[in-house]
């Protein structure tokens, strides 16, 4: 199978940030995390890119998002508006709910990692794994732990819902299937994910490193 998502379900992990003064990022801490919520977003505001010069390219920047947070997992956030910041080089797509990892800064919450959720046939938010983890994305470097397979679970799709990734269809999609996904005339479906509700412990041992906080 092709990473047909690897666009859709990507993990933030800690890079510079354009217009703050960091260390560079491959001997930066990972940013802490304080918060897990499940939000829609509303808006994005992008800050002015940076110009470093002719002989540097940003991929990414500072935005600002405005959040309607729908559920709080982890953290003292309350549900309703909320505005973060966050680095990206492109907006979200908005159709569906996000499930965000924050960090509490002086007087704002900064994105640490996102995945897009899914609401299951028993009302469990989800965030479905398409293949099997890789290096960045485990621990120290990303936020999943080494056993991270023992928190999969079977998801049950809800037919009155939409789903990221159902209805995508790539030329080179056979039908078939692995362990992880199912492609039945192009379209494809994750097999397993994790309970939204089960992040707080699992991110216990990567809270438990140490981390940093913008200043």
């Amino acid at each position: 199978m092709t990473r047909a998502f690897l666009g859709i379900f990507l993990l933030l992990g800690p890079i510079a940030l354009a217009g703050d003064e960091v260390e560079p990022a491959a001997e930066m801490t990972p940013l802490c995390i304080d918060a897990v919520v499940v939000a829609n977003v509303t808006g994005f505001d992008y800050l002015p890119i940076p110009d470093y010069g002719p002989d540097v390219i940003l991929s990414a920047w500072t935005w600002h998002l405005s959040l309607d947070v729908k559920h709080v997992y982890l953290g003292g956030i309350k549900r309703g508006r909320l505005t973060i910041g966050a680095t990206m080089h492109a907006p979200y797509r908005t159709e569906f709910p996000l499930v965000l990892l924050l960090s509490r800064q002086k007087d704002s919450w900064y994105l640490v990692e996102r995945e897009y959720g899914l609401l299951d046939a028993s009302g469990n938010y989800v965030v479905p794994m398409y293949e099997a983890a890789e290096d960045w994305q485990l621990l120290p470097q990303g936020w999943m732990p080494h056993d991270y397979e023992k928190w999969l679970r079977p998801i049950r799709y809800h037919s009155r819902h939409k789903y990221p990734g159902l209805g995508v269809y790539g030329d080179d999609q056979e039908d078939g299937e692995n362990e992880w996904i199912r492609v039945n005339g192009g379209k494809i479906t994750m097999k397993r994910g994790f309970r939204v509700a089960h992040l707080p412990e699992m991110l216990a041992e990567r809270r438990a490193l140490e981390c940093h906080r913008l200043e």
